[in-house]
């Protein structure tokens, strides 16, 4: 089981080692890293005490998890971190906003909520031209991006074949393209030995280590003490992972 604030700050980790200069000298640079840090922290008080999901005889994922309950907390966490950085919650807005279903009655008020936010933020940050308005969505990539390897990471098991990847990440990172600097060439990843991950075209200034934090939770002690006392009782574990080029 892996925290959302843990798979966040990795994601942030993957954002400091970006090598485009082109991200590096742009207005709100600093805001987007920010963002990308933050943007799980919507998660911080569901991830103390996950619960059971009964259909699927295992813990609730992110994916799983009940819409009315998801879009509460994800709009209390775009509203505390519009408090510190308005730039950064557009974008968190943005990235939520991008996997809702309008047919889910709790997910289309959301995204109507947050549409009238973004339009909100946008006039008061005064982004209204077209050079703007591509500067923020090639923002709302990197941040899409950075959170797709990270969840790479924490979707699959150490050393997966491409074969046996989850299936958000066969075809490489959606929208990973857009990044000029790339020249334009969908980024994959591959996992071929347990410790070390290679990415493709290398998006990043040089190799890097991260520590991906987990916790191994005991079916048996789930069994015998119910999930969140088994949760709270288990420490949490970390292993080394090289992100690297060919």
């Amino acid at each position: 089981m892996v925290q959302q604030p843990d798979h966040a700050d990795l994601s942030g980790q993957i954002a400091d080692t970006w090598r485009d200069p082109y991200f590096h000298s742009s207005p709100h640079c600093n805001d987007t890293i920010r963002a990308v840090y933050a943007h799980d922290d919507s998660w911080i008080p569901a991830d103390q005490t996950p619960f059971w999901n009964d259909v699927q005889g295992e813990p609730f994922t992110f994916i799983q998890y009940p819409s009315a309950l998801k879009t509460v907390l994800y709009t209390n966490g775009i509203n505390t971190l519009e408090q510190e950085n308005p730039y950064s919650a557009l974008l968190v807005s943005l990235h939520y906003s991008s996997f809702m279903n309008k047919q889910v009655e709790a997910e289309n008020s959301f995204l109507r909520h947050e549409e009238a936010r973004q339009h909100r933020l946008k006039h008061e940050l005064g982004i209204r031209n077209e050079e703007q308005q591509a500067l923020l969505y090639y923002q709302f990539d990197f941040l899409q991006f950075c959170d797709n390897l990270s969840l790479y990471l924490c979707l699959n098991k150490p050393g997966t074949s491409k074969e046996e990847e989850h299936p958000f990440f066969r075809e490489g990172f959606k929208n990973s393209e857009h990044f000029a600097f790339t020249s334009h060439q969908k980024i994959h990843a591959v996992w071929p030995s347990p410790n070390r991950v290679v990415v493709r075209p290398f998006p990043f200034t040089n190799s890097f280590e991260i520590l991906l934090k987990t916790k191994e939770v005991s079916q048996d002690l789930i069994r015998s003490k119910g999930l969140i006392p088994a949760y709270s009782q288990t420490a949490f574990t970390a292993f080394p992972v090289q992100i690297a080029g060919e």
